[in-house]
């Protein structure tokens, strides 16, 4: 139901699905802005607060990891540009 009414507004505002996608993968990124953000501001908040979910959680971890990854993409990105 939810999938034909998207569509359906979708083709009646003549978006393409090429922005439909480009909107989702901006969304994404931005999302995960906010939450590297917010992490940072906890970071400074409570260090040893910080310390302790960074130790234990999960999902913060595999975070860290996809920035590191991103980061290393770029970087590696950057000098073959150069």
């Amino acid at each position: 139901m939810l999938n034909y009414s998207l569509k359906k507004i979708i083709h009646k505002i003549n978006i393409f699905y090429l922005n439909v996608f480009l909107g989702g993968v901006f969304g994404i990124f931005r999302s995960v802005l906010l939450v590297f953000a917010f992490l940072l501001i906890f970071k400074h908040l409570s260090i040893i607060s910080y310390n302790f979910y960074i130790d234990h959680s999960f999902l913060i971890n595999i975070f860290f990891k996809i920035v590191k990854l991103f980061l290393i993409f770029f970087k590696q990105l950057s000098t073959l540009l150069i």
